[in-house]
């Protein structure tokens, strides 16, 4: 009985093996090597690029099912292209995590509706180019981690709305983040719960520049899809840059997604006291 060898993996398959890892291990990294990189701070066209490449994989897959497929077995001479959605996937993790939904389950709501959309779309282009739906099924988590991110990239730079400025306490610091833990802050805030932690990652600097029980600010905008958003800062805050991420901020002279942060006038400053106090909330 004469046992069949299996075929030798293709150099176009190798090629693309390599292509796809290379492109997720950058992705770790991606906050720190972007700037190196020469590839723009958190912008509109990096957030069309970060947003847009997992879709064109899809488009390609689904129009030119003979030259790529997602998950291709070591024979098939088809490229690979589930690198572009792991990219798509962690690489914005770093650049946008000083930024915080006031409310999460909103964010995680429309992720899930736009995840299972694109995870959907996805099988579909791999059945229908033959390819391995079992493999695709690798691609689930991840296409839910894409549609975050997207959701808070598409959210933040896109957002025209005018900041509010509220000042309240820290009531906790975490060296791990760092993060800090604070007051609700607001005209009719939300109690404390894990969609409404009041809970922010935030830079080095305002970590060291705050303290337990003292004063930060909240520098909150709507957000471009309705999910209310914020950063925390060192009071007081007058326009300077908002830093969205370990890879940049958006500066005051720069405008990003039709807008440009400019210092705040008095109405827009509300200073929040904490919720036991019984004072009245006013403008500052």
């Amino acid at each position: 009985m004469q046992v069949e060898r299996a075929p030798k993996p293709t150099r176009g398959w190798k090629l693309a093996l390599a292509t796809n890892v290379a492109l997720t291990a950058v992705s770790c990294f991606w906050p720190f090597a972007g700037p190196l990189l020469g590839f723009p701070r958190p912008s509109v066209s990096m957030m069309a690029v970060m947003v847009g490449l997992p879709w064109a994989a899809v488009g390609m897959v689904w129009f030119l099912p003979s030259r790529f497929l997602f998950f291709p077995a070591p024979e098939d001479g088809r490229l690979s292209l589930f690198g572009v959605l792991f990219f798509a996937c962690l690489a914005p993790i770093g650049t946008y995590c000083y930024a915080t939904s006031v409310r999460k389950l909103p964010a995680i709501g429309l992720a899930c509706v736009v995840g299972a959309v694109f995870f959907a779309a996805l099988l579909v282009s791999e059945v229908r180019a033959k390819g391995n739906p079992f493999l695709s099924i690798t691609a689930f988590f991840p296409s839910f981690g894409y549609a975050y991110l997207a959701v808070v990239q598409l959210n933040c730079v896109l957002d025209r709305s005018p900041a509010a400025v509220y000042e309240t306490l820290v009531s906790d610091k975490s060296p791990r983040g760092p993060a800090v833990d604070m007051q609700p802050w607001g005209p009719a805030p939300e109690p404390k719960s894990i969609m409404t932690p009041y809970h922010a990652l935030v830079p080095r600097q305002i970590f060291d520049a705050v303290q337990a029980g003292g004063p930060i600010c909240v520098v909150q905008r709507d957000g471009a899809l309705g999910i209310r958003w914020y950063t925390a800062q060192v009071c007081a805050w007058n326009g300077q840059p908002v830093v969205l991420g370990v890879e940049g901020s958006l500066a005051q002279s720069r405008r990003i997604g039709g807008w440009s942060l400019s210092k705040p006038s008095d109405k827009q400053i509300v200073r929040s006291r904490a919720r036991h106090s019984k004072s009245p909330v006013t403008p500052g």
